[in-house]
């Protein structure tokens, strides 16, 4: 592998590292809800 070929993988193993262990936030499979402005008065 060429030196360019390992910084790439090695740029992608940490990406994947970062993405494992939670990322940019909530998970791309989980859909998205807004949140609601208001409370729910019966708790």
């Amino acid at each position: 592998m060429t030196k360019d070929d390992q910084d790439i993988l090695e740029l992608l193993k940490d990406e994947l590292a970062f993405i494992q262990k939670g990322g940019y936030g909530r998970s791309v499979r989980t859909p998205w809800l807004p949140k609601s402005s208001f409370q729910d008065s019966s708790r």
